[in-house]
């Protein structure tokens, strides 16, 4: 009988977005007070997990505990300073110009096609439905 091959080694497996993961540090604690939002659900992908605690200071995401490989960098996103409110073509827009040209194009329009909100909430997208 001849001795047992050896066999090669293998590479750990890739987490799968449902890998929870332990607690991931997003941006430095600032002095203001923190909140705490547990069983937060998680958009990134699919899978919709809903069991998230978000750790907030001054308004600011600074902690996600549960997130998988594919939410830590978007939660991390999330956390670094704020683009414009919104755009009208190439300039920066405040908030209400926005809302007065979507306002505008929408009463105009016979038939909007809603499009990227893979994102939001389904109060949001059921909003974004009774607009068109």
């Amino acid at each position: 009988m001849s001795p047992p091959k050896k066999l090669a080694q293998r590479t750990p497996p890739l987490p799968s977005p449902s890998d929870p993961q332990p607690s991931t540090l997003i941006a430095q604690p600032s002095p203001s007070p923190l909140r705490i939002e547990t069983d937060v659900a998680c958009t990134v992908c699919g899978c919709v997990c809903d069991d998230l605690s978000l750790h907030f200071q001054g308004g600011q995401i600074v902690r996600v505990e549960r997130a998988c490989v594919l939410a830590e960098p978007w939660f991390a996103a999330l956390a670094q300073a704020a683009p414009p409110a919104a755009f009208l073509g190439m300039q920066v827009a405040t908030h209400e110009q926005a809302i007065t040209a979507a306002v505008e194009i929408l009463s105009h329009s016979q038939a909007p096609l809603i499009y990227g909100l893979s994102r939001s909430s389904t109060p949001g997208q059921r909003a974004a439905v009774e607009l068109a």
